[in-house]
């Protein structure tokens, strides 16, 4: 049996104005990922039912695998003004024409995942898995300028999948993997009272509270190839949708 522990931190750093975005997702799902970045061309670890499920091919024997990861955000956002923003916000800009950064009270990204996979027979290995592809959220104050952007939120996707792989040659092999995710988010922010050039703070209040919480399931499929030209040279290509 091999069990394995990673952690991963991810910094990152942006400056926003208007923008429009379909979420933040880790893909460091296991050791070598996390460490090398090298999964799709050489997956001899059982989180290739994640990466490239032909690379189960490579297990010598039956692995019960756990990876543990925290991503820890580091970031920092900078709002440009909008229509009556000041107003609203009780801030002006400074001297760059954007308000003053703002750092969320919480940013951080959970990856974990248990798998286990080996050989049926000399040349069918099976395996199967469940682990999170994206569970990450942030956090900001209440009275931050970022209030009508976002107050809270996340998103978290538990995934389960089952997957296959035959040598088809000793150069050549191919997998697949069938699953479901379950998608949850949850969104909390103000509503700007401006809509359309209209002013609705009468009616509204100045921070009229939206909370957005939604779940859903979904299939999820990959096929993948991985390929030993040479002892000493490896290469992958998987297709992942989900």
């Amino acid at each position: 049996m091999i069990v394995r522990f990673v952690v991963g931190i991810a910094v990152t750093a942006c400056a926003l104005s208007t923008a429009a975005a379909g979420g933040f997702g880790i893909p460091e799902v296991g050791v070598r990922r996390t460490a090398m970045g090298a999964v799709i061309g050489r997956p001899d670890e059982p989180s290739a039912l994640y990466h490239n499920p032909a690379g189960l091919v490579l297990a010598p024997s039956w692995e019960v695998y756990i990876s543990a990861g925290l991503s820890v955000l580091s970031t920092e956002f900078q709002l440009a003004p909008w229509d009556q923003s000041n107003r609203f916000l009780g801030a002006t800009p400074g001297a760059d024409g954007y308000y003053a950064q703002v750092k969320p009270s919480r940013a951080i990204g959970v990856i974990p995942m248990i798998a286990a996979a080996g050989p049926i027979t000399d040349r069918l290995f099976a395996g199967a898995a469940v682990f999170v592809g994206n569970a990450t959220g942030a956090a900001f104050d209440d009275h931050a300028v970022t209030r009508y952007h976002l107050i809270d939120g996340y998103v978290v996707a538990p995934q389960a999948v089952i997957g296959a792989a035959y040598q088809l040659v000793p150069s050549l092999a191919l997998g697949a993997t069938v699953g479901v995710v379950n998608i949850r988010v949850h969104g909390k922010r103000d509503v700007f009272p401006i809509i359309q050039g209209a002013d609705l703070s009468s009616l509204t209040g100045t921070s009229p509270l939206l909370v957005l919480d939604g779940s859903g399931w979904a299939p999820t499929w990959t096929v993948a190839a991985f390929g030993r030209p040479h002892p000493r040279v490896t290469w992958g290509a998987a297709v992942i949708e989900w």
